[in-house]
């Protein structure tokens, strides 16, 4: 009953415990969930469309599109579960069951066979969520503190309760520091990233289109996002959404010029640019991260506590794109203990998700 609760939460703009519900909703046996309830097909449409990662309520909106007779919409959301759990039984059973259909959606996919993070949003992780994306709603926090929970409940998997902590009750001011600032926008674009891996690409493109767009509902983002959208990591993951669903000759366009860049090896954008090499020449990719990788190593020998995440991140980044991803599994483990809790803890455990999208 999370998922019909949750819907009921939205309506009534109780964004956070909505979100709230959805995540723990995701977590649950399928078989916990009843498709039959009158409106069922609008409470999971809305679910897929605020936490676009989870896998079950993917299952359970093709059961609700199949007692509404549209097998094909049926069909289309079991292939999306599949695409972010690979051989997700339950999914593969029901689409068994529904028989021979027109050729599944294309998946997104790198250019040539570069082992590199290729859009795919993580499915939602078996293992509990870390214990401070557990809890039932923000105390007395600082507003960077409620960001980095926020981070931590995307982490998990959750994007659509990740952004219910956004509101005007939590965040009042219409000034807000950059890592609240960029944590917002950040959860923004991922959302539009995981829409384009499902080939969801109308809202995917809604998405990016309103990366700068202010929220009325909360007032620091009435002066934009510009100065983090230009930055290599967001533009190299609007490259994705591009790939996926608008023009894949623009986004490797995109990602040549992004492979130009130089950054500090303290910026968490730092591997961006060999990473979007690898997406148009895997190859020359490789080459080049396996030198830089030498160079990210040496910095860490004598790197200072406050840098080591951000080192350990680009580290871990460099590592996959040479597909030594024992090792990069590693560094991003060691990279989210390392923190600083928000965007640095948030990035690595992310990363971890792109090495295993069903885990």
């Amino acid at each position: 009953m999370l998922y019909y609760r949750s819907y009921c939460r939205d309506l009534l703009d109780y964004t956070y415990y909505a979100g709230e519900d959805l995540r723990v909703a995701g977590t649950l046996p399928i078989k916990d969930v009843s498709p039959h309830f009158p409106g069922a097909l609008q409470v999971f449409q809305l679910a897929v469309q605020r936490n676009p990662t989870d896998v079950n309520a993917y299952v359970v909106l093709a059961l609700a599109q199949q007692n509404a007779g549209n097998v094909p919409a049926a069909r289309e959301a079991l292939q999306n579960a599949l695409k972010l759990r690979p051989g997700f039984a339950d999914a593969e059973t029901l689409l068994a069951k529904l028989g021979p259909g027109p050729a599944p959606v294309r998946k997104l996919r790198p250019a040539g066979n570069a082992p590199v993070p290729d859009g795919k949003a993580p499915a939602t992780p078996s293992a509990p969520a870390p214990a401070s994306a557990t809890v039932s709603a923000p105390a007395a926090n600082s507003p960077r503190e409620i960001a980095a929970m926020a981070l931590r409940v995307a982490a998990s998997g959750d994007i659509g309760g990740a952004m219910g902590y956004f509101t005007v009750g939590r965040f009042p001011k219409e000034r807000q520091e950059a890592a609240v600032r960029e944590a917002y926008v950040e959860l923004r674009l991922r959302r539009a990233v995981a829409l384009a891996t499902v080939h969801q690409c109308a809202a995917a493109n809604q998405g990016i289109a309103n990366l700068d767009a202010e929220d009325k509902a909360v007032p620091f983002t009435f002066n934009g996002f510009a100065s983090f959208i230009k930055g290599v990591r967001f533009q190299y993951w609007m490259g994705v959404v591009e790939f996926a669903c608008v023009d894949e000759n623009a986004a490797r366009r995109r990602w040549e010029k992004l492979a130009k860049a130089s950054l500090a090896v303290t910026s968490t954008d730092h591997a961006y640019p060999y990473m979007a090499l690898a997406k148009v020449d895997p190859e020359e990719g490789k080459v080049r991260a396996l030198a830089e990788l030498e160079s990210v190593q040496r910095q860490l020998a004598t790197a200072a506590p406050a840098n080591k995440g951000t080192l350990l991140y680009n580290q871990g980044l460099l590592q996959m794109i040479a597909d030594r991803k024992k090792d990069a599994a590693a560094s991003f483990r060691a990279g989210a203990a390392a923190g600083p809790p928000g965007m640095v803890e948030y990035l690595n455990l992310d990363a971890i998700r792109m090495l295993d999208p069903g885990q």
